[in-house]
Parts: C-alpha cells; structure tokens; sequence
C-alpha cells in the first residue's frame, strides 16, 4: 500500500513529500567535501605504549603526555616547550579518521575502515531517524497533518542532532591546549588507557556510554579534550541541555566536537520525543560513544546528585527492545581544586537569580579568569557496569519485569560508581578544615582564625585518614608537604581565604559557602562514620565543649537506640547522602563501628542491664567528621521548628513555593546572624529544596497548586496537631551541635509570614 494511502496524505502534500523524500537522498547535489573519516577504534596498530608494568592505572606515552606521573595520574596538561609543538602534534599526529570511530565490530573487520563519516553519512542517519520516526508515529496514531510533522521532524534533527567533525575537534583541542595551559595547572587522568583496553576484551561488540559527574560547564567538552589528548576513541557524543543553543559559535563548536542538544521538558511533545528516542536509539546501534550526566544537571553545591532517570530509561529501553546487544556505563569522577562558576554557585545557593548563558556572558567570564590561575582538574574512570551483567546478577533478580526499579538501582549504582571513584585535591582537605575550625560562628570570639602551625598538624593528620582509605590523592610535585598544600590553596582562594600575620582567616560568610562545595566533595569518604557519631552526639545530655576537652565518655544507653537514632537520620538526610551510605541495617552499622574501634576512635563497653558506654578518644576527629553533617541537619531542624510556628498559628496557609523557600532562607539567615544556627552553609536554598521534598514525602508538608500558583502547606492532620511537628522538631534537633534555646517557639513565632493565598 502507497504512503498516500497510509498516512492520508493530500494530493498537494505529495508534492512536497516527494521533493522532501529527493533532498534527503541525493547525495551527489549536497556539499562534497568530507569533514572526517573514521576508521575502528582500538585497532591493534593503535595501541599505546604502557610506561610501567604492573601499575593499574597505566601512562600514556606520547609527545603530549609524557611529563611524570604521580600516584597513577598522567598530566595532560602539560605546556610546550619548542615552537609550535602542540601545534603539529595535535595537526600531523592525530588522525582526524581516528576520533569518532565507532567500537561495534570484529577481529575481522577492525583491518577495515569505514567508508567515511561525511555529509553523506549524515544524511543516512538523518534518513534513518526519519523512516523509524514516522512508522512511529503512524503506530501511535499520530498521523493527521503529516507534511507539517515532516517539516517538524527536520526542524528538530537541524537543531538536535551532532557534526562529529574529527578536524574541528583539532581546533578545538589546540585552542583549549593554549587556554586551559593558562588557566589550571595540572589536567591528570587515571586508568583510562588501561580501563577502556579492558573494556575492549571484556566487551568487544558493545556499545558504550560515558556517565561522569557534572560540576562545570568545563565538563561538556573535558572528557572529549582528554580522550583525544590521550587518542582514547571514539570521542563521545555528548547529550547537553538546549540552552546552549542561544550561544551563538559555541553552540555550532560543540556540535562539531559531538555535542547533540535536548530540551529540559519534552514530555508533552509527542514528536520531539519521539525524535530525540531514535536518534538516541540509532547512535547506540551504529555503536557510537556516548556521553551523558546522570545527575540531570550541575551540582552546585559540591555534592553528587541523586540520578535523574530520562536519558537513562531511554538508554535502558534500547536494550530491552533488542536493538543492542548489551550496553556498558563507564562512570569517570572529575575533580576541580577550583571551578570557573564557583562563586555563580554560591549566588544560587543563596536564592540569586541564575546568570543568563550567553556567548558574550562566557567570553567576558573567560577574559576575567584568563590571568587566575584554577588549579588541577583530575579525572580517575570508573569499572565498567555491563547491564547484561547487572540484570544477570542474582540480587536483581526481577529488574526485568519492573523498568521504573531496574532505572533505579541502575542510576544509585552509577552514582555509587562515581564517589568511589573520587579524587581527592589540596583545596577538597584545606576547605574541610578550615569549615570546621572557623565555620562555627558561635566560636568566632575563640576561632577567628586558624595558626598556620595548626592548620599544618590538621592537614598532616587529614591527608593520612583519606591515604588510609585508600582515597586517591592528586598533589603536584610542588605541594607534597602540607605547608605546600595550604600556601597554594591561599593561592586557589585568593580573595576569599587569607593570611593575617600567622594565622589564616576566611574574609566573609559567603566564603564558606564557597568553601563548602570542595568540602562537600570530600564527604561521602566519611558519611557512614558521620551519620554514626552524629547519631551518637545526639545521645548526649549536655552541648560538647570541644575546646576544653579532647576525649569524651557518654552515659550508659541501649546500642538498639543507637541504631535507630543512625537509621532515622539516614532516612532525613536522603536526598543529602546516597541510599548505599545509610547505616540502615545492623550489618552496616556494626561493620562501621568495628572499623572505628580498631582504629581507636571509639571504645565501646559494656555495662550492667545489657547498655554499653561509648568513649570518644578523639574530639578532634569526632568534630571534623559530624561537621560534615552538622549544617545540613541544622537546615533540616530549622524548618520543621518553622513549620511549627505556622501551624502554632491556628490557621492553615498556602504558600507560593518560591515565596515560602525564600522566607525559610530569610529565617535561616537571621538565626545565623543571632548565633542561633552556627553554620552559614545551612542558609543554602539547595538543601532547604531538599528538606521540602523529604518533607513532602514524609506528608507532613503538600504540594498544591492554587490558581495555578506552585505551592506549599502543612498538612491537614500535622496542622491540626500542632503537638506532632512539635515532636519531630524534638527529634530532628538532637542531632544538631548545640540544643535550640527552651524559649525558641516563643521568640520566633512573629517572623512567620502572615500572607496567604488561600485558606485550605
């Protein structure tokens, strides 16, 4: 049967079908010239030297990469020394047939090269897209107005779709090379020769999918630059956000490094999804690389996201539908000892209008920062997870059947991927110390600032805790001693942390927000122990004066309140931690607390009526461990004491959303100011959007629109008990540094805002 007669088409669409259906086959009347070729990758011929025997994480030999090692890292980053070097070694020693060669063959047919990925090429896949998004279409009923939709279709794939060009990406790789030289001193990598040789073996004929982590917009095109550095191909196709279409020539860059774009919301628009799924679908068959963030977005505040589950489901869904064989995620951890965004993450932690992306907006950023100096930027690579394997495993036994489970153990298990794989840098140990010691601003009387001679025993003491870890660690040559690290992180955060004599200070509150988000890198290497000793500290009687005193015995109590005490805060800090951390079984906790007792952290013993007594030999190490916990549980205590000030009220409110998290903001901000919350990390908009969905989950507050208004309420049975929120906050607040003044409710209840939208 014609496509008249199937799709309905009209006598006059048929026209322009027909003329449709011509320019996207005739090869011969489109452009001539060739933009690339490719050959397959990991062909023998290609392989490269391995500097060092028995190292696991293998270095690279080659005329870009052969300055020294440290610790298994390999510096790419390195600068010429001759005339033009990096320019004929990136122009004459790289191939461009090389960069965007696909994986998916055999022993036979890696002698072979492709015919070359052209216009022509492009055309095919276009036309590929095409054919599959119409009979999909047509299955799904979408049929009426079909030219319209054609058009549509093309409209999407101009906009959507990659022009991997392997000499764009030279150009491209010899500009960052001349900038990024300037602007960080060190760019390592770790175990990716090494990891994707043994992804060759094990994997032969399965595509593959890169998963990093996402911190800066440096990491849409970092991977690409270090996998061409290091002649690792394919390069990937990397799956970015629309918006980066309004930057004019950066945009256009992109697309010719790789880059495909998407639109954040799509739901809606049955033929944009169904574009965007082929077009996923069809890269994944044709066995290009791939390259997406699992955590949906940059993590402003440091920390790795919970996974977001479109792209992924998409991915998930080509494999089930057997249109690949098996799919491999490799995760790759990427470190910055300082971000270009850092302090637009601080403006957006602080509920500050997100700057517009803007071509202009980044070349005014990029000749801003041209004379700063960002420091190291180090990539370590995850172990492959095989999804044929994962599903094979007998512990998801099941994932099969339950697609929404299979994405979510999946995307948690990626995650976990990510932090194990976390490299520690000098401004991740120095932030974390100095957070602890001066971050505390009912100390500031004590601990304004911090002796050098001090901050050296700290960091010796730090940098041995995250070695015993077994935590890779990345120090330059110049900075191996500790006094080393604090001078060049003063470099780093230059502006923000100073020297005042012999002492170190940090300038501002907003700084330590800055300094948060390295700390928060560095935590989830100690969140088991922390959520244990601060479940601990919450069994105390008294505040800890941890200036007086260096070892602490608690009072008899039962070890099964214990458990729950650290399973409850688990559950609250959910979506601050990841689910694999939670010491939410007695298996994990008493693995956690075996490991601090042979450590002599902690001495457990027992006393009469089954209770056991708890020795705390460490204050020092007992502070710097709940102080990575400590201001998110404040944000979390503060405003369900908040929520129960608006149901002290007697009335039920209805908030905008936006309106009701910038007063929680406003709230947190004043207690600071009254020494009432000690942290200034805890007045961060991010966590306070975290505790109102835990609490959402928890029913005790609801999300409602009203007028079409996103709002927020406190739920009728906790409003009409005042007396629940009022235990909650009770619990909550015991894990907190210091107790909440008796008199709290008393002296807060008129800052509560008395605007509503509506009375529900």
């Amino acid at each position: 049967m014609s496509d008249r007669v199937v799709l309905g088409f009209m006598s006059d669409s048929c026209v322009n079908h027909q003329q449709d259906e011509e320019e996207l086959m005739n090869d011969e009347e489109e452009e001539d010239f060739e933009l690339m070729e490719c050959i397959k990758c990991f062909n023998k011929n290609d392989s490269r030297k391995l500097n060092g025997n028995n190292n696991r994480n293998s270095i690279i030999e080659n005329n870009l990469t052969s300055g020294e090692s440290f610790n298994g890292f390999n510096n790419v980053n390195r600068p010429s020394t001759r005339p033009f070097e990096d320019f004929f070694n990136i122009f004459f020693n790289y191939g461009a047939k090389d960069t965007f060669d696909n994986i998916q063959t055999n022993t036979e047919q890696e002698k072979v090269h492709r015919s070359s990925i052209s216009n022509k090429e492009y055309r095919r896949i276009r036309k590929k897209v095409l054919e599959r998004v119409l009979k999909q279409l047509k299955t799904n009923g979408e049929t009426s107005m079909v030219i319209p939709k054609r058009r549509e279709i093309k409209d999407i794939m101009d906009t959507m779709f990659a022009r991997s060009n392997g000499y764009s990406l030279k150009v491209v790789a010899y500009s960052f090379r001349k900038v990024w030289t300037k602007i960080f001193r060190d760019i390592v990598e770790s175990g990716m020769d090494s990891k994707l040789k043994t992804i060759k073996k094990l994997y032969p004929n399965d595509t593959v999918v890169y998963v990093p982590n996402h911190r800066s917009y440096m990491d849409f095109l970092l991977l690409s630059y270090v996998c061409f550095l290091c002649k690792v191909y394919p390069i990937p196709n990397i799956i970015a956000g629309e918006d980066f279409l309004q930057m004019m020539l950066v945009s256009d860059v992109m697309k010719h490094c790789g880059a495909l774009f998407m639109k954040r919301q799509f739901n809606d628009q049955p033929v944009y999804k169904t574009v965007f799924k082929e077009y996923i679908c069809t890269l994944l068959e044709e066995g290009s690389f791939l390259e997406f963030f699992v955590e949906g977005t940059r993590s402003r505040n440091g920390k790795t996201y919970h996974p977001k589950f479109g792209i992924l489901n998409l991915v998930i869904d080509a494999y089930m539908q057997k249109r690949v064989s098996n799919i491999v995620f490799v995760p790759v951890y990427v470190s910055y000892e300082s971000m270009m965004e850092s302090q637009s993450h601080v403006r957006e932690m602080l509920g500050e209008s997100k700057k517009k992306e803007t071509t202009a907006n980044m070349i005014t950023g990029l000749l801003d920062s041209i004379t700063t100096n960002f420091g190291d930027i180090a990539l370590k690579i995850g172990d492959p997870i095989s999804l044929s394997s994962f599903l094979a495993d007998p512990n998801n036994e099941g994932l099969r059947k339950n697609r929404r489970e299979l994405s979510s153990q999946l995307g948690f298990s990626i995650t976990k991927s990510l932090n194990d794989n976390y490299t520690c840098l000098s401004s991740h140990i120095i932030s974390s110390l100095l957070l602890q010691y001066l971050g505390d601003v009912r100390l500031a009387d004590k601990r304004c600032t911090i002796p050098f001679s001090t901050l050296i025993e700290k960091v010796s003491w730090l940098k041995d805790e995250i070695q015993r870890r077994n935590v890779p660690l990345y120090l330059n040559e110049a900075e191996r001693m500790p006094n080393q690290m604090i001078e060049r992180t003063l470099q780093v955060f230059k502006g923000h942390v100073e020297m005042k004599g012999l002492s170190i200070r940090v300038k501002s509150p907003r700084d330590f927000l800055l300094l948060s988000i390295y700390k928060n890198s560095l935590a989830p290497v100690f969140t088991k122990e922390s959520l244990l000793l601060c479940a601990l500290h919450s069994l105390r009687l008294k505040d800890v004066n941890f200036e007086e005193i260096v070892e602490l015995e608690t009072q008899p109590f039962d070890i099964e309140e214990w458990k729950e005490r650290c399973s409850v805060l688990g559950e609250l800090l959910s979506l601050e931690i990841h689910p694999q951390d939670m010491l939410d079984s007695s298996e994990r906790f008493n693995s956690t607390l075996s490991d601090m007792e042979e450590r002599g952290i902690l001495t457990c013993q027992k006393v009469e009526g089954g209770k056991i007594s708890v020795k705390i030999n460490n204050l020092g190490y007992f502070e710097f461990v709940c102080s990575l916990l400590w201001p998110s549980i404040d944000t979390y205590s503060i405003i369900i004491g908040y929520c129960c000030l608006i149901a002290n009220r007697g009335t039920i409110h209805s908030f905008a959303l936006d309106k009701f998290v910038k007063s929680c903001h406003e709230f947190l901000e004043k207690l600071y100011h009254e020494t009432s919350v000690p942290f200034y990390e805890s007045v961060s908009v991010l966590t306070i959007r975290n505790v109102i969905s835990r609490y959402s989950t928890w029913n005790i507050l609801h999300r409602v629109s009203v007028n079409n208004v996103n709002t927020i309420q406190i739920s009728e049975y906790y409003a009409n008990q005042p007396s629940e929120i009022r235990e909650w906050w009770d619990i909550i607040s015991l894990y907190a540094k210091y107790k909440q003044k008796e008199n709290f409710f008393d002296l807060y209840i008129d800052f509560v805002p008395v605007n509503r939208i509506s009375k529900l």
